[in-house]
């Protein structure tokens, strides 16, 4: 196989995969809460978990989202009682964002999901492949991050 069918192939399984995380997008799940949630609200809550406090301009930025798509999940979070907003001493225009008792729960049953996943996953893989693996992806997020910014898609 040359490099040009490697390519080829890898492009064509990258492709089957962004496909089928459309589909598992579309599914929401529980995250001991009783209640569902879609994989960007879920996310958008693990970015708050990681970083408590988080301005919203940089939660949105950590998901990839506009500041006021970021703004608008927040303010849903929040009403559902997942999140609490704060607003900044001395800078009003300043949201900050931490997660109540009950984004918590989502959090630490989200992160449950992602260690099996994980040990899923890495069963069988070096950590030299897993380097590999995660250098390739930050090629193709480059890729993806010049489309959107020029426009081309």
């Amino acid at each position: 196989m040359d490099k040009s069918e490697v390519y080829r192939e890898a492009n064509d399984r990258f492709n089957r995969i962004v496909s089928k995380f459309a589909l598992v997008e579309q599914h929401p799940r529980e995250y001991g809460t009783g209640e569902l949630l879609n994989r960007s609200r879920i996310h958008f809550i693990a970015a708050i978990g990681q970083e408590p406090l988080i301005t919203v301009t940089k939660a949105s930025k950590v998901m990839g989202l506009t500041k006021g798509a970021g703004s608008q999940l927040a303010s849903r979070l929040a009403d559902e009682g997942y999140i609490s907003k704060m607003r900044t001493v001395g800078n009003a225009k300043e949201v900050r964002l931490i997660l109540t008792k009950k984004g918590e729960t989502a959090l630490a049953t989200h992160d449950e999901f992602h260690r099996s996943l994980f040990e899923k996953f890495a069963d069988g893989t070096t950590i030299d492949q897993a380097k590999n693996f995660n250098t390739i992806l930050k090629k193709f997020e480059a890729y993806t991050d010049y489309y959107l910014a020029d426009g081309r898609f």
